[in-house]
Order: structure tokens, then C-alpha cells, then sequence
């Protein structure tokens, strides 16, 4: 019988986030209009350290994106987890939910914050909280890096799934070269504009100038919802976990897609990347 290692104390769990007037409800915070609004704290310090957490964040705004969220500690803050890119659930708000495991270090008695913005439209209102767990893999050091890749302007780089429905679009660049090698990589997607009701996307992620398999990412399901500008409905959860991959320094990242429909101004996507 094989020997499990019993080191770790991976079941320790600490969430932060405020109960609002005696009710079990995600920490408000306030998203910029197309710059970075205030930090929101999520917890005041953090019990352990820990090697992952779950950011969860829930949609308030009925309203397209993209949309932009950072994650700080400590005075400042300093941001850890920079520009997760989404897109937001018009037609839908207060009821799309997402939770998101991020293996990124955080350090015992540090405060965790929020902060996001919106591309544009004007202020809006999301919820958000952390739950923190004991370094579970002790043996196993955490990386304490996040970068992100193809953010600009508030979205990410449009990727075209080109005018066959169902077949896979052209290789768009992400970033040229990556400033330092990578362990984990998130993909994070919006709707790019997308009009006319509900488009099904699979999307891949690879490195070099023609990517070839095996890909960091291959056939990532993607859905924009009901005759949203942005969708899609999953939020930070839409372009899937992070997924564990090795980037060497200086890697050129590209990404394609693949639609359920051919039509200009519903087969785009909105993508950029974030690596640890």
C-alpha cells in the first residue's frame, strides 16, 4: 500500500469577507470607470501562510465589460494578483457567482484587498471574498509571482475565430516574451462587443509563433450569454482554472478560437493571460 505524506495542514480554511448588516453576503467594492477604484479590504490578516485561496466574486453590475480586478496585501497595497480580466453578465446581475483557485503565496498576518475597473460605462458595484487554506504541499514552494500578459486598454487582444464556424481561427499573439518562467496560466477572457445571442467558443493557448501540441491550453469551452454585449456568464471562471504548464523566460504565448457561429460581430473574443 502506497505511503501518503501527512505534512501540510491543507484543511485550514479563513474567509474574509464582510457580513453586511447581519447578512452572509461578499464584501462591496467599487469598480473604477477606466482606471482603478479604491481598495476594498477582504480580510484585516491573514491567520497562516498559505500556497492557495480562492477568490470569490459575485456580479453586480447587469452591465457589459470587460472589467479588470487586482488583488493586494498589506499597507498600499501591494498587488499580487494583477489585472484578472473578465467579462460582465448583462441582463443577469446579483445572480452570476464565481470562485477561483489561485496557487499564488500569501504571506501569515497580511491583509488581503480588492480593486477593479471598468473599460468604460461609469462606476459599478461587484462583491468579492478570499478564502485562505493551510499550506497544503509544504514540500512543494509556492510561487509568489503574478504577471499579466495582453491587457491593454482596459481588455485584453481581440482573437477572431475566423469566418468557418466550428474550425479554429488564426494564431494571435498574447505577448512576444515573457519577463521571468512560469509554472501556472490562467486564461482569462470577454466578449469583445458580441451581439446577437448565445455563441459557444473553444479556445487554445500555446507557445512559439505556430504552437504546436501538446498546448498549455486546448479546446477551453467558452460561452457568451443571451444577447450580452461581453458575457461570458462565468465571470473569472469562464476562461477556466489555472492550469499548470512550465514557460520558460522570454516565451512568445498565442492564442486562437473556434465559434459556433461565423458572423463578424460574434465570433470574437477578448483574451489575455495571467501567470504565475
Amino acid at each position: 500500500m502506497s505511503d501518503f505524506p501527512q505534512s501540510g495542514g491543507g484543511g485550514y480554511n479563513q474567509r474574509g469577507g464582510a457580513q453586511t448588516a447581519g447578512q452572509s453576503r461578499l464584501t462591496q467594492f467599487t469598480m473604477g470607470n477606466g482606471t482603478k477604484g479604491a481598495w476594498q479590504q477582504l480580510l484585516a490578516s491573514a491567520d497562516v501562510e498559505c500556497n492557495q485561496w480562492v477568490l470569490s466574486v459575485q456580479d453586480l453590475i447587469n452591465a457589459p465589460g470587460p472589467f479588470l480586478v487586482d488583488v493586494g496585501i498589506g499597507a498600499g497595497p501591494t498587488v499580487v494578483l494583477p489585472d484578472l480580466m473578465f467579462g460582465g453578465n448583462f441582463g443577469s446581475a446579483a445572480t452570476t457567482m464565481a470562485e477561483l483557485v489561485v496557487p499564488l503565496k500569501l504571506p501569515e498576518g497580511e491583509s488581503i484587498s480588492i480593486r477593479g475597473q471598468r473599460q468604460a460605462g461609469g462606476t459599478a458595484n461587484m462583491r468579492a471574498a478570499v478564502s485562505i487554506m493551510g499550506a497544503t504541499f509544504q514540500d512543494i514552494p509556492a510561487p509568489q509571482v503574478a504577471v499579466a500578459y495582453g491587457v491593454s486598454g482596459g481588455g485584453g487582444v481581440e482573437v477572431d475565430s475566423g469566418g468557418t464556424a466550428n474550425t479554429k481561427g488564426a494564431w494571435v499573439q498574447i505577448v512576444a516574451a515573457t519577463t521571468r518562467p512560469h509554472r501556472w496560466l490562467k486564461l482569462c477572457v470577454a466578449g469583445d462587443g458580441n451581439a446577437g445571442g448565445d455563441q459557444d467558443f473553444l479556445c487554445d493557448v500555446g507557445l512559439g509563433a505556430a504552437p504546436v501540441a501538446p498546448l498549455i491550453i486546448a479546446d477551453q469551452y467558452v460561452r457568451t450569454n443571451f444577447n450580452t454585449w461581453e458575457g461570458p456568464m462565468h465571470l473569472i471562471a469562464s476562461g477556466g482554472p489555472f492550469y499548470r504548464c512550465d514557460i520558460p523566460e522570454g516565451s512568445e504565448i498565442r492564442a486562437r478560437s473556434q465559434c459556433t457561429s461565423a458572423t463578424a460581430n460574434q465570433r470574437q473574443l477578448e483574451m489575455s493571460v495571467v501567470c504565475i
